[in-house]
């Protein structure tokens, strides 16, 4: 079962110019130690101008975080775990911009510079696809880049995908990652950004446990992303800066 609490909002004003309305979508399971300072924060950002949150069965106090925002915040509620591809898909259909925004629920030190720099690339027609990630070195790849969960796409290109998108859990961003050419992925460090550690969440027999169903819900996704041409090429265009030349 599915229920939506929706607040009103002024109505979309689509745009080619640098005012594009913006939707955030931000799935939930079991978010409650970050989810109120997170809301706090993009409540208050004026370049998010909708906000959903698809709270996916979370059997913590989540969805009682999520009510007391319910006037800035449209409310997906899944009754049960319906997992991240299910979210994310709920979301593209409910919002109304142009730009739809992917953000994780357990950001830490999230700031409007951090959204401006996910839809910028977008706003100026320069990619298709934005992928953020936490930047914690000057190594030029790093594979976590390739899972990040804070994302920014045109709606448009995305709505053709939600039938596929809806079954997919933890492999979700391996399967975006194969939908685009890599000339049309941008990807931009986060300066200062991170998620909460697993450890700061979970006991260490649930970490061992959240590693191994993300393992093997990505491998389940391989034939539709990583054995795709379009990944391989995206995977040698992050890798050329590191590989020695010729």
């Amino acid at each position: 079962m599915i229920m939506t609490k929706q607040s009103f909002f002024d109505s979309p004003k689509h745009s080619s110019s640098e005012h594009q309305f913006v939707s955030a979508i931000i799935p939930v399971y079991n978010e409650e130690k970050s989810l109120d300072d997170l809301l706090r924060a993009i409540c208050s950002f004026k370049n998010v101008h909708e906000i959903i949150c698809v709270d996916d069965g979370s059997q913590d106090r989540s969805l009682e975080i999520l009510d007391r925002y319910s006037k800035h915040v449209q409310i997906i509620h899944f009754s049960t775990n319906r997992g991240k591809g299910s979210a994310l898909a709920a979301g593209i259909k409910a919002a109304r911009g142009d730009i739809v925004l992917f953000l994780d629920a357990d950001l830490l030190n999230l700031n409007s510079r951090h959204i401006q720099a996910l839809v910028e690339p977008l706003i100026h027609q320069r990619s298709k696809a934005v992928v953020g990630y936490c930047r914690t070195s000057e190594i030029h790849i790093k594979f976590g880049e390739l899972i990040s969960g804070q994302r920014a796409y045109f709606r448009s290109d995305l709505l053709p995908y939600l039938d596929e998108m809806e079954p997919m859990r933890y492999g979700i961003e391996m399967f975006l990652n194969s939908l685009f050419h890599p000339k049309d992925v941008e990807f931009i460090p986060l300066t200062n950004l991170r998620s909460i550690y697993k450890y700061e969440k979970y006991g260490s027999k649930e970490v061992a446990e959240q590693y191994y169903k993300e393992g093997k819900d990505i491998i389940k996704t391989l034939p539709k992303t990583i054995l795709t041409v379009r990944f391989a090429l995206i995977l040698l265009d992050r890798l050329k800066g590191f590989l020695p030349l010729a």
